[in-house]
């Protein structure tokens, strides 16, 4: 029973580093974006 628990424990841990991963990997990819765009505007 410790050892699922501890098993599950590090699978929960590892997702949520994955998840905070991908979640500011977008976060990141959405600002470029928006600062991209924002750049175009102010050339036109």
């Amino acid at each position: 029973m410790y050892l699922l628990t501890q098993t599950s424990r590090q699978a929960l841990l590892s997702y949520a580093m994955y998840s905070l991963t991908q979640t500011s990997r977008q976060a990141q990819y959405g600002m470029y974006l928006f600062l991209t765009g924002f750049h175009v505007c102010t050339k036109l």
